[in-house]
């Protein structure tokens, strides 16, 4: 199973930020046709500049049948998974993108301590490994949200694979 890696760090700016260890190949994934999908998703099309999809530079996190997901961060965090609240919601489909070990839907976690780290190190504190819910491929946009310890949060997308 492919390990798809999300690590939280603060930028220059002193923002949260995701670093995401396959994001060459989930940049390429935002083709023009997956954007206008997205644009033509939204309540309020307008809005789409505003939004990390129309950023090119910034890759979304892509949702693999195999894949195994896993957030880290240097400080505590809750992890929080939904629709994207800008995207027509698709009932039919589960609220949350993703599964935990035990095989329920997770909606919101709090990260673990990773015990055998030393504090400070940028992997002390993880949630996962999840993998895709196969009951979210009809929603396909999601988000995940990372509110931390210090009270800053981060909020990118999350594109579910539906092919495979």
């Amino acid at each position: 199973m492919p390990q798809v890696d999300v690590l939280i760090q603060k930028n220059a700016d002193g923002q949260l930020d995701e670093q995401i260890n396959l994001a060459n190949e989930f940049k390429k994934v935002k083709t023009r046709a997956l954007k206008a999908e997205y644009k033509a998703s939204m309540k309020h099309p307008t809005r789409y500049p505003e939004t990390h999809m129309a950023d090119n530079d910034h890759a979304p996190l892509f949702v693999r049948k195999l894949d195994n997901i896993t957030f880290d961060h240097h400080l505590p965090f809750r992890l929080i998974l939904g629709a994207a609240p800008e995207i027509e919601e698709d009932f039919s489909s589960d609220d949350s993108p993703f599964l935990d070990a035990s095989g329920c839907a997770v909606s919101q976690i709090d990260a673990s301590p990773n015990m055998a780290l030393p504090a400070g190190d940028p992997k002390k504190f993880f949630a996962g490994p999840f993998t895709r819910n196969p009951q979210a491929k009809d929603q396909k946009f999601y988000k995940f949200s990372v509110v931390t310890a210090e009270f800053l949060t981060l909020d990118p997308d999350i594109i579910i694979d539906a092919m495979s």
